[in-house]
């Protein structure tokens, strides 16, 4: 059911937060607040929250980069993106 579905959502949002409690450079974004990206949102199935790290001021202008991928990526994959990844983009 919906409901069901919700609660789980809001479950691992939580566990998102308390995670990144330790990196105070991420920053949540949800749906419906003003910094979520319009585009994303009018998708059939937009994610209920971001996890955002680094200057949110590029994050609105509508430059930057996305990541399409699993919800909940592998911690390989994870520590790639932050050891060669991001590296890249600098």
């Amino acid at each position: 059911p919906l409901w069901q579905q919700l609660h789980e959502d809001a479950q691992k949002i939580q566990a998102e937060e308390e995670r990144a409690l330790s990196n105070e450079k991420i920053e949540f974004v949800y749906l419906g607040h003003a910094q979520y990206p319009k585009a994303l949102a009018q998708i059939s199935d937009p994610p209920l929250a971001l996890a955002v790290e680094g200057d949110l001021s590029s994050f609105m202008l509508g430059e930057g980069v996305a990541v399409v991928g699993s919800r909940e990526p592998h911690d390989m994959t994870q520590r790639w993106m932050k050891e060669e990844f991001y590296a890249y983009l600098r």
